[in-house]
């Protein structure tokens, strides 16, 4: 986006070749294909002293080897805009939002921003073609105290629906309060309040004050914990998260749990959610980078049957010209 003030235009363009061995996501006759998807894009920037502005749009035209009939000029598309604001120094106001729009949920592209990515608390699993739409509203402020202690406060709002499927709306304020205790050690509060609407279910509330801690183990080494008590409705749970981060000469190593709440996509209910996580990224030649990532989630509540859901991505990419890169990824689950 360059360093200097003024607009910027980014444009992009992505052509993905994609092997789907179940491209109707039915556990019996299974049908595949080869799926080729053109992502044309646009993003346009403003920088200026105070103000930083990124709107960016897209979407996705795809053709099927097998099935013509599947063929589709926009399968899918999305929008998005990422606001900063720094009226004085200690000060800054964010604001993003995004909207998707897509017949194939395993296709939803990565969000890339000036402001802190949100994350839906939805999980989404493997439908199909059926359409889904993702709406996210965030806006946000940041306040530095001191050089060792600042304070964010954050309200997202979401609306996701899905064909043949019941939608879903999260409002959730989220306050956090961290400081730099020494050079090695940072505690943070925070507490985040979330009230789910879901089509045919009663609306429900919850409440997670936590406690985190942070800290550098070695100078290659990080843990970063936080968790506390969740109360929804007169039920009291666990919220925690943890990450272990290592990094090595020749890859970056990365642990993590979480147990926390939240819905799954098009479902009635409020699931408790448990993910188990690992991450290694390597180069093993200049400028290819290879990432393997396995993650096991496992799911529970009233409305829900106890599932386990098992996924291992692995991917690849490499630079071949400054405006060029070659992308590989291999996705089981």
């Amino acid at each position: 986006m360059g360093a200097s003030p003024g607009w910027y235009l980014i444009p992009s363009f992505f052509l993905t070749e994609e092997f789907d061995d179940n491209i109707f996501a039915t556990s019996e006759q299974k049908q595949w294909d080869f799926i080729s998807r053109i992502s044309p894009g646009l993003a346009g920037c403003y920088r200026s002293e105070p103000f930083t502005l990124l709107l960016s749009g897209g979407f996705d035209a795809e053709v099927f080897a097998r099935h013509p009939e599947l063929n589709d000029a926009v399968s899918g598309w999305h929008v998005g805009l990422d606001a900063l604001y720094l009226p004085i120094r200690p000060l800054a106001f964010g604001l993003t939002f995004a909207y998707i729009e897509t017949n194939t949920t395993a296709t939803l592209p990565l969000p890339v921003g000036i402001a802190p990515t949100v994350i839906a608390p939805a999980t989404v699993l493997e439908f199909g073609r059926r359409k889904a739409t993702f709406l996210t509203a965030a806006p946000s402020a940041a306040y530095q105290f001191t050089p060792l202690t600042f304070a964010t406060a954050t309200y997202t709002y979401t609306h996701d629906t899905i064909q043949d499927g019941e939608s879903t709306t999260v409002n959730s304020p989220v306050l956090r309060l961290s400081h730099q205790f020494t050079s090695l050690d940072t505690g943070t509060l925070g507490y985040r309040v979330a009230v789910y609407d879901i089509e045919g279910s009663p609306t429900r509330t919850s409440h997670a004050p936590t406690v985190g801690w942070t800290r550098a183990l070695t100078p290659q080494t990080k843990l970063f914990l936080e968790g506390g008590p969740r109360f929804s409705d007169g039920d009291v749970g666990p919220e925690v998260s943890a990450r272990l981060e290592q990094d090595f000469r020749w890859a970056k190593l990365a642990l993590g749990y979480a147990r926390s709440e939240g819905f799954i996509l098009g479902q009635p209910g409020i699931v408790t959610t448990e993910t188990y996580l690992g991450s290694v990224v390597m180069e093993p030649v200049k400028s290819l980078l290879v990432s393997v990532g396995p993650t096991i989630t496992k799911l529970s509540g009233k409305q829900t049957l106890d599932t386990n859901f098992y996924e291992l991505v692995a991917s690849a990419s490499y630079p071949i010209l400054r405006w060029l890169t070659a992308r590989a990824t291999y996705r089981f689950g």
